[in-house]
C-alpha cells in the first residue's frame, strides 16, 4: 500500500494529540482553527481515522488496512459524521445538529469512540450553535467532536470555551515551497513563490489556485481595475465578468491588489506585497488615485466580502462596489 505522506506543519499537534490518546486524555471537543489553506478539516479527518481504527502505527496514523479503515475510507464508517452546510446552503442548520446528537445516543459499533466532524463550524445557524451546546456541556462517554473553522471568533464564546482550541499556523516559507512544488504541474513551479504569496502563504490554498481557472484572469482583471481607475472602462460590464468568474474570489484580488498599493504608497525600501509579481503594474495604477481613496476602497471591499457570506445580489453588491471605485476618487 502506498505510503501516506502528512503535511510537516501538522506535526506538532499530531504529535500532542497522540500523546493526549496514547494516556486516555484525549479531550471531548476540539477546535481546530487557523487561516484557510492549512489542511484544518483533513487533519481532523486523520485524526478521526486514527482513533477509530484497531491497529495504528507507531506515530498514531491509521493503519489503512483494518476492517475500521476500510470502512472509512469508502465514506460508510458507522462512528463517523461529518457534518457541513447542504448542497446549495451557505449555513448549518439546526436540524443537522440535532441528527449528531441522535447519533452520540447509540453505542459505538466498533470500539469505544464516535467521531463527529463540523466545518466550516462558523457556518452554525444561532439555533444550530444552542443545540450543539447541549452536547458539549453533556458529551456522551467516548465522544470526540472535531470543530473545523478558518474564522473561530465567529463561533460563540460559551461554544469555544468548551472546546480545546488547537491552532494551526502557517509554516515557514521553505516548509511550504518543499510540500508545493512537486504537486504543480511543471510550467508552474517556478511560480512557486507568487502563489504562495497569493495564498498568504497557505500551501493548500497556494495549490488550490494553481488548479483553477482564475489564475488565468488575474492579470486581466488588474487591467479591468485600471481600466476602472482611469475611467475607460464601463464598471457594470466589468461587475458583469468578474460575476461569472467567481464574485467571492474577484474581492480578494481586488482586496489584495488594494492592500499591496497602500504599502508601495506608503513608502519603504522593500515592503512585503501579496502580488510581488505585479509590484511594477501596482505602483502606476496607484498614480491614477490617491492614498485616501486606496484606503476608503479597502475598506469598502472586506465590507463587501462580509456581506457575501449572507443573503446578498452579488450582481448589485458588485456594480456597486466598482462604481464606487471610479467615482469615488478624491481628486
Amino acid at each position: 500500500m502506498r505510503e501516506i505522506q502528512y503535511p510537516d506543519w501538522h506535526q506538532d499537534n499530531w504529535r500532542l494529540l497522540m500523546d493526549c490518546l496514547a494516556r486516555g486524555r484525549l479531550p471531548h471537543a476540539l477546535l481546530f482553527a487557523g487561516a484557510p489553506g492549512l489542511g484544518k478539516a483533513r487533519f481532523a479527518r486523520r485524526l478521526s481515522q486514527a482513533i477509530l481504527c484497531r491497529n495504528r502505527d507507531a506515530d498514531g496514523n491509521a493503519c489503512q488496512a483494518c476492517q475500521s479503515c476500510l470502512l472509512f475510507r469508502a465514506g460508510n464508517h458507522p462512528d463517523f459524521k461529518t457534518v457541513a452546510p447542504l448542497e446549495g446552503k451557505t449555513i448549518i442548520a439546526v436540524d443537522q445538529i440535532r441528527e449528531t446528537g441522535d447519533f452520540l445516543s447509540l453505542k459505538s459499533q466498533y470500539g469505544h469512540y464516535r467521531c463527529i466532524r463540523i466545518a466550516p463550524a462558523d457556518r452554525m445557524n444561532e439555533n444550530a450553535a444552542n443545540s450543539l451546546l447541549k452536547t458539549l456541556e453533556e458529551p456522551p462517554q467516548g465522544t470526540v467532536l472535531m470543530l473545523v473553522s478558518d474564522k473561530s471568533a465567529r463561533i460563540s464564546a460559551t461554544i469555544r470555551s468548551r472546546c480545546q482550541k488547537i491552532t494551526f499556523a502557517v509554516p515557514a516559507r521553505e516548509t511550504a515551497l518543499t510540500w508545493l512544488k512537486p504537486r504543480l504541474p511543471a510550467q508552474m513551479q517556478e511560480e512557486a513563490g507568487v502563489l504562495l504569496a497569493l495564498a498568504n502563504g497557505a500551501p493548500m490554498a497556494a495549490l488550490e489556485l494553481a488548479q483553477g481557472e482564475l489564475m488565468a484572469h488575474r492579470r486581466p482583471m488588474l487591467e479591468d481595475l485600471e481600466g476602472i481607475f482611469s475611467r475607460q472602462a464601463d464598471p457594470v460590464s466589468i461587475a458583469d465578468k468578474w460575476l461569472k468568474l467567481d464574485a467571492k474570489a474577484s474581492l480578494y484580488w481586488l482586496y489584495s491588489w488594494l492592500v499591496d498599493m497602500a504599502r508601495l504608497g506608503m513608502g519603504g525600501a522593500d515592503p512585503h506585497l501579496a502580488n510581488p509579481d505585479f509590484r511594477e503594474d501596482l505602483r502606476k495604477l496607484i498614480k491614477l488615485t490617491d492614498m485616501k481613496d486606496i484606503l476608503l476602497n479597502i475598506d469598502r471591499v472586506e465590507k463587501a466580502i462580509l456581506q457575501l457570506e449572507g443573503q446578498v445580489n452579488q450582481q448589485l453588491l458588485l456594480e456597486d462596489l466598482l462604481i464606487a471605485c471610479q467615482v469615488g476618487r478624491s481628486k
